[in-house]
């Protein structure tokens, strides 16, 4: 297998990258915790979800491999 390109993943916000995801219900709990920026969700950990106080953990695997795609697709930020 050849080396993939890069999803391109358009990054307008933390709103709108969790109702992508179904989670709109956290955006509160993210801007709460000041996790606003794509450099600040990139590194999100398991355990910063639990500490931000998302306990149910559906939501921190979908969270969680949103990070993922994050961190390895090709990421425009179109708020800059």
């Amino acid at each position: 297998a050849g080396a993939q390109t890069p999803k391109t993943i358009t990054w307008n916000g933390v709103a709108n990258w969790l109702a992508e995801m179904d989670l709109s219900k956290y955006v509160e709990t993210f801007q709460e915790h000041e996790v606003a920026d794509v450099d600040v969700v990139r590194e999100l950990s398991e355990n910063d979800l639990k500490e931000m106080g998302i306990s149910a953990i559906g939501a921190r695997r979908k969270i969680m491999v949103g990070v993922k795609s994050l961190k390895e697709g090709n990421v425009v930020n179109v708020l800059l």
